[in-house]
């Protein structure tokens, strides 16, 4: 009976030191397990904190300057385009605003030179009628002596009053009416001079 009541407390002790064992082994690898998911989350958060300071780098370096550039070189282009639209309108507008005053400065010309022309012609044709009166009563030496230097004046005006087209015709206009007034002073005062002839039988 001792015997018996011995190998079963040997039995029993032994089976609780397998118990035992076995808890210890479950135990170990429970704290092994914990410790290598600790390992693994540390690794991967060293790894995405890696990841986020390399990203801010590259954004701050690289990403960063580039996007800075190229909002800069759009802002510049678009500032560009619209400096050189409103310099068109601009100059578009200054064109408008001095062909008016430019059509107008054309216009007094014109009509200044026509008055000129007409003030001319007028001056032209009463030194004629006066030269004719004149002529009647005067020789024919003394007449075409007065009108040489006045076709010689006209003839021979300065460049200033042939700057233009209207000046030049003036001037051409003048001399041939000195001219003509001098060839009509002389055919007149020749018929004047003329001795008439009388009749034979008178």
């Amino acid at each position: 009976m001792e015997l018996l009541q011995q190998q079963q407390q040997q039995f029993e002790q032994q089976q609780q030191q397998q118990q035992q064992q076995q808890e210890n082994e479950e135990e170990q690898v429970l704290v092994l397990l914990i410790y290598r998911r600790f390992v693994l989350l540390l690794q991967q958060m060293l790894l995405l904190s890696l990841f986020l300071r390399l990203l801010h780098w590259s954004t701050r370096r690289i990403v960063w300057p580039r996007v800075i550039e190229l909002c800069l070189f759009l802002a510049s282009r678009e500032f560009q385009e619209n400096k050189n639209k409103f310099d068109e309108e601009e100059e578009v507008n200054k064109t408008e605003d001095n062909q008016p005053h430019h059509i107008q400065q054309q216009q007094q010309q014109q009509e200044e030179l026509q008055q000129q022309e007409q003030q001319q012609q007028e001056e032209q044709q009463q030194q004629t009628i006066k030269r004719n009166n004149e002529g009647s009563q005067s020789p024919p030496s003394a007449t075409a002596a007065a009108a040489a230097p006045a076709a010689a004046a006209a003839l021979a005006a300065p460049d200033d009053n042939a700057a233009t087209p209207a000046a030049a015709a003036a001037t051409a206009a003048a001399a041939a009416a000195t001219a003509a007034a001098a060839t009509a002073t002389a055919a007149a005062t020749g018929q004047q001079g003329a001795t008439p002839q009388r009749c034979c039988d008178c």
